[in-house]
């Protein structure tokens, strides 16, 4: 049976396909969902090609293709500077998920080494309510960009005509370290 983790590096940070990781699969009955699933605790990582971040302005960046972190903000997050993450993670007895609470920086010093080292944008898809500043991670390799929100994240399924999809972040902001 699998442990409870008791550190950041056995927190589970699985890689999920785009449409999984940001909760726009569609339902059973094939129909996407038409508005945002806030109860959604889903997290990891994907690689999104053809991805747009969208800021509240209208201001569009294209992002050809992007490794996308999937993250949570805490709700009620510990005083003090930077965003904590809170993390649901199975519980190896069975029971409702375990709760993990970590400082954004620490959990991507300790997982940003094990993901893939492309593509080259590294995109945090995660919600920043009080438009707290992230730090460059030092295990960013120089030459990768990381995209970070200010504002609540939203994923959009975006379709057009002859099948084409494109998935969209939209954000009050998107900020580039």
């Amino acid at each position: 049976m699998p442990e409870v983790p008791r550190a950041l590096a056995e927190v589970p940070l699985p890689r999920l396909d785009p449409l999984v990781l940001l909760n726009l699969q569609p339902d059973s009955q094939g129909r996407r969902r038409a508005v945002p699933d806030h109860d959604f605790a889903g997290h990891g990582f994907g690689v999104v090609d053809d991805l747009v971040l969208e800021s509240d302005d209208g201001t569009r960046r294209e992002v050809p293709r992007a490794l996308v972190l999937a993250l949570h903000s805490a709700d009620e997050p510990s005083p003090g500077p930077g965003l904590e993450l809170e993390l649901d993670v199975p519980d190896p007895a069975g029971g409702e998920p375990l709760c993990v609470l970590a400082p954004l920086d620490a959990f991507l010093r300790v997982h940003l080494p094990a993901l893939p080292s492309e593509p080259d944008d590294v995109v945090l898809a995660l919600c920043n309510p009080a438009s707290a500043e992230v730090v460059r991670p030092a295990a960013l390799a120089p030459d990768r960009r990381l995209h970070y929100a200010h504002g609540d994240v939203l994923s959009w399924l975006d379709e057009y005509e002859g099948g084409r999809t494109q998935i969209r972040l939209r954000a009050r902001s998107w900020h580039l370290r």
